[in-house]
């Protein structure tokens, strides 16, 4: 959580919120989108480009409360992904275009993870 109060500033200068990808079931076929807002800009859609058109998605958020300002977590399970394939979305229609790409379903093809963790910085050896 303590990175999460490091961009609390930023969220209201920012054009784009400050969100990041994950899976929370299979890597081949399913991509979950989370995303921060601040509390008045509680919008739970991302458009999802399906071919040529952009296919809006509908998720969910959950409120907290930081520094006595409410915010919005927001989070959309993409499911039934083809694997190996690219995707694009966006959080509105002017918005910035972001992209990922689903698991390979071979082992041909090279897979890399970003591992990542908090470093609490306390007097423990």
């Amino acid at each position: 959580m303590k990175w999460i109060l490091w961009f609390l500033p930023l969220l209201c200068f920012a054009k784009e919120p400050l969100h990041f990808l994950t899976w929370t079931d299979d890597p081949l076929h399913t991509m979950t989108v989370v995303w921060l807002t601040p509390n008045e800009n509680c919008h739970d859609v991302i458009e999802l480009k399906v071919g040529e058109n952009w296919s809006p998605k509908v998720g969910r958020h959950q409120q907290i409360s930081l520094d006595q300002t409410c915010y919005a977590v927001h989070q959309i399970e993409l499911r039934r992904l083809k694997p190996g394939e690219s995707y694009e979305y966006r959080f509105n229609k002017e918005g910035k275009v972001h992209s990922f790409k689903t698991a390979p379903n071979s082992l041909e093809e090279d897979l890399r993870f970003f591992v990542g963790g908090d470093a609490y910085h306390d007097d423990k050896e």
